[in-house]
């Protein structure tokens, strides 16, 4: 049959060779930290900005919009009728002092 698939690997496993690579970054990473650290103290602030914005989503895993969006109406749901007119008085004087 077309499409059907009868083997290799589990969805969301890692391809050998890429389990590899991540390793041995990991060695050479560990290795050299020391200098790695150095040298990024001698670079300008931006640059060390775009770095850390760069790779930053390789120690933290990224929230999805889903995820925020869940999470917010969860802590909207258990506030109080009072609290959320003080909420909605809040975000509505930021957005009059931002403009």
């Amino acid at each position: 049959m077309k499409g059907l698939k009868t083997g290799g690997r589990q969805p969301g496993s890692l391809n050998r060779v890429t389990q590899e690579i991540r390793n041995k970054l990991r060695t050479l990473v560990e290795a050299n930290i020391n200098t790695l650290e150095e040298d990024f103290k001698t670079l300008e602030p931006e640059k060390r900005l775009v770095i850390l914005e760069k790779y930053i989503r390789y120690v933290i895993a990224p929230l999805s919009s889903i995820d925020v969006h869940a999470s917010v109406r969860s802590m909207i749901d258990t506030l109080t009728d009072d609290q959320l007119d003080e909420l909605a008085e809040r975000v509505i004087s930021l957005n009059e002092a931002q403009s």
